[in-house]
């Protein structure tokens, strides 16, 4: 089987109007359908991923036909952790509160002692 190139859907939307009499006066009834390859971008484990949380709420509202809500969810930082061990927390405290200041000190009097000589 060979690989497939070029960009792949993982997601398509789509809508199509319904079989049956619409009403004259109102908009045409549609049927909208929103079908996502994998399952997994609504885990636990995934939905804080790459955006998926708003993707799937943003596809919730376009299914019920709330187009002016989608896209305009609050935009704030995210949360972000940092995954370091304790040698990392140490190595980290070594060099900015004992070995930077020092090495600021160091240059300002070398700097000192040079426009001193001058």
């Amino acid at each position: 089987m060979a690989e497939t190139t070029g960009p792949l859907p993982v997601a398509v939307a789509a809508r199509a109007p319904r079989p049956g009499e619409p009403d004259p006066t109102a908009s045409p009834p549609e049927a909208r359908w929103v079908v996502i390859g994998d399952s997994q971008i609504a885990r636990n484990v995934g939905i804080g991923a790459y955006f998926n949380r708003e993707f799937l709420l943003n596809a919730v509202e376009w299914l019920v036909g709330n187009e002016p809500l989608v896209g305009k969810g609050p935009r704030g930082l995210r949360p972000s952790r940092l995954d370091m061990t304790r040698a990392d927390y140490r190595n980290l405290f070594r060099f900015s509160v004992l070995l930077l200041p020092e090495i600021l000190v160091i240059l300002g009097l070398g700097v000192w002692w040079w426009r001193r000589s001058l």
